[in-house]
């Protein structure tokens, strides 16, 4: 199996995302493709699908009958679709079936070779997906996930974890010749992590995937593509994570190196002609006032200003020099998160005796938990352990059954939930919703939100149509208004991109308030240095 390009032009709308990208990713290769939000990784999982059109070149799947599965993250369900439905979904077993008893019918009434064809082909896509096999499978893969429901279970009324599960079964169930994932960690626990990772690391075939997940990314990938837009390019590595890294950074002291040099010398030749147009200068004010006084006649001024022309001369002689000089690939500024969290004055505190908290048919512990003020607490657990029903009983969302609760006033929380609720889809836009909701004059909000990478197109767009990563950085601008006592994140990195983790992780290392998050990411967990954990487990 190979998936080939060969001279790629994509773009999305007037804007360029690659321009002639040729590589060939084979068996046994799983490539990262990494970029900042928005510069075209889904865009590019999409056009090998076939689903996006190509500005130039080719994109092969070698052979032509392979099959290619793209699997989204798994977002809002119909409450009315069952986890069968689902799995089928995403699986492509729902597609290929039609697609059966679609040629099927057109071989009852034609009998053309073509229509032949067109049979053995869906045929062939029939079995190669496992449609025959996968109600057999389905239940053991969910069982081994912990699902405890059939099938036949309607999709409203599970939790996120469940959701989370019934996602990663559909990923686990896939029988695709060539894989492209995106952000397939978000909202998995560990175990659901460690049932991705040996999925993934199993395989023979070729997988694309795109994640935030460090140390998925350094169990998981091969070789990488870039998104690179300082250089305007997307850029093939081979080798894993670390590598990667490695040769980034490499990279990185090269380039800054060559333009270190390129300005060193084109500073000195700058000066040189400085000095010289100076000089010029100079000598002709000097034979002018030496004339004027009497003191040399014209024939002694002339040849003073022939000596201020040739000054001139070397001035030109110098320009032509560093027109000539050879400027490497200059990075230019690109934008990046800019985030701090301003610490308040006193930070909260929080305790739970013995408390219960009840949503539907789940219930929450009785649980005690002390958070002091300034401490850094990681809130941890498998999928539909409850964290995210915790997370609202400390931000007094939900009203504790039983025990006693003692919290900060809401007003001096900051949340960011799993959901991203905090920034509301609505047809509203960021910048009538914004200013509004953070007390921010107009032209403030405007440049708070450009400051995370929400410029004027997206904060025009209604906020039904922003993406989870924009909602995640509107929800991140939100929360650096003001100098909340305590921040309440869940799964804060979901959505964002490598350098805007890496800027949440310096700002939170640097808020002094309490600090309270959910998050399965590791090497998140790891940089934060958490001072207590709270662990949930599934009852």
């Amino acid at each position: 199996m190979t998936v080939a390009f060969e001279d790629v032009v994509l773009a999305r709308g007037s804007q360029v995302l690659i321009d002639g990208l040729s590589t060939v990713i084979g068996n046994d290769s799983c490539i990262g493709i990494f970029g900042p939000n928005g510069c075209g990784k889904s865009t590019l999982l999409q056009a090998i699908l076939g689903e996006l059109p190509i500005e130039a070149g080719r994109i092969d799947v070698r052979p032509v009958l392979a099959t290619v599965g793209y699997v989204p993250q798994l977002r809002d369900l119909p409450p009315d679709a069952t986890v069968r439905e689902v799995l089928r979904k995403r699986t492509g077993v729902a597609d290929a079936e039609a697609r059966l008893a679609q040629a099927s019918r057109r071989l009852e009434v034609d009998a053309s070779a073509a229509a032949g064809d067109a049979f053995n082909d869906a045929l062939n896509r029939f079995i190669s997906l496992g449609v025959d096999s996968l109600e057999d499978r389905a239940p053991t893969v969910l069982a081994d996930l912990g699902c405890e429901f059939t099938l036949d279970r309607l999709c409203a009324g599970l939790s996120g974890g469940e959701l989370a599960r019934v996602g990663l079964a559909g990923i686990l169930l896939s029988q695709y010749d060539v894989l492209l994932l995106d952000e397939p960690t978000n909202d998995l626990d560990a175990a659901g992590i460690r049932s991705l990772t040996d999925f993934v690391t199993s395989r023979t075939t070729p997988v694309l995937l795109v994640s935030h997940d460090r140390r998925f990314l350094e169990a998981t990938i091969t070789g990488v593509l870039e998104f690179d837009p300082s250089l305007d390019r997307v850029v093939r590595f081979e080798g894993g994570y670390r590598s990667w890294q490695e040769e980034r950074e490499r990279a990185r002291i090269v380039l800054q190196a060559e333009h270190d040099r390129f300005e060193t010398d084109a500073t000195a030749l700058r000066q040189q002609a400085d000095a010289s147009r100076q000089r010029s200068a100079a000598g002709t004010r000097s034979a002018n006032r030496a004339y004027a006084s009497g003191r040399i006649d014209k024939l002694q001024r002339g040849a003073m200003r022939e000596g201020a022309t040739s000054e001139g001369s070397a001035v030109k002689a110098i320009e032509r020099k560093l027109d000539r000089l050879n400027a490497p690939d200059q990075v230019r500024k690109v934008w990046s998160l800019k985030l701090e969290f301003p610490s308040p004055a006193r930070a909260g505190a929080f305790t739970l005796d013995s408390t219960t908290a009840k949503q539907g048919d789940f219930e929450l512990g009785p649980l005690s938990v002390s958070i002091a003020p300034g401490q850094r607490v990681r809130i941890a657990g498998p999928n539909g352990s409850g964290k995210s029903l915790l997370v609202d009983l400390l931000v007094g969302r939900l009203v504790a059954t039983h025990g006693r609760a003692t919290l900060p006033p809401v007003d001096e929380i900051g949340l960011l939930d799993q959901q991203r609720s905090v920034v509301p889809l609505q047809d509203s836009n960021l910048v009538e919703w914004f200013p509004e909701t953070s007390d921010l004059p107009v032209v403030e909000a405007r440049t708070l939100l450009a400051k995370f990478g929400l410029g004027g197109d997206d904060v025009n767009r209604p906020m039904n149509t922003l993406s989870p990563g924009e909602r995640t950085r509107a929800g991140l601008a939100l929360l650096s208004v003001a100098p909340y006592s305590a921040l309440v994140l869940d799964e804060p990195t979901n959505h964002l991109d490598l350098p805007a983790i890496e800027q949440l992780e310096q700002a939170l290392v640097a808020y002094r308030g309490t600090l309270i998050v959910v998050t399965h990411d590791e090497e998140f967990a790891e940089r934060i240095s958490f001072d207590q954990h709270v662990q949930l487990e599934r009852h």
